[in-house]
């Protein structure tokens, strides 16, 4: 949940809980009821692991950590590779 308790992140799930994530993050408006998609989910049987940091999120795909804007945009890896 974010500081202000209105939105809430979270990982998608593939079947049963705790049977592995799909690499998806999610943006749950508490005010609307309504789930924006941050991260469209690939099925990876990974865990994003979505934080929240400042007016975005920090997450996890293919072992690197992300960074995406809460509308879904700009999504840029933390840790450019080595050249």
């Amino acid at each position: 949940m974010d500081a202000t308790a209105a939105h809430y992140l979270y990982a998608g799930e593939n079947g049963r809980f705790g049977s592995g994530g799909n690499g998806g993050v999610f943006l749950l408006d508490l005010a609307s009821n309504t789930t924006r998609t941050l991260v469209p989910p690939d099925n990876s049987g990974q865990y994003s692991l979505p934080r929240f940091y400042s007016d975005s999120a920090i997450y996890f795909t293919n072992r690197e950590p992300w960074r995406i804007d809460l509308n879904g945009s700009n999504a840029v890896r933390l840790f450019p590779p080595d050249k």
